[in-house]
């Protein structure tokens, strides 16, 4: 995640996932991202993650 790191936002990130979900391989689902925003997250915090998304989206197309 290396995009959001620079952009100084966290989150977490796995190639398995082992802790979501169970049926990830039936799904074909191959990586995940977890975000995690509480009441306390600004506005701008909130756009940035959906901006980091966005990019990471992008990249993968």
């Amino acid at each position: 995640m290396a995009s959001a790191s620079a952009r100084d936002s966290s989150g977490s990130a796995g190639g398995r996932c082992e802790f979501a979900q169970f049926d990830f391989g039936d799904k074909g689902v191959e990586w995940c991202l977890r975000l995690s925003p509480h009441y306390y997250n600004t506005e701008d915090e909130v756009d940035l993650a959906a901006d980091a998304v966005a990019e990471i989206l992008d990249t993968r197309r």
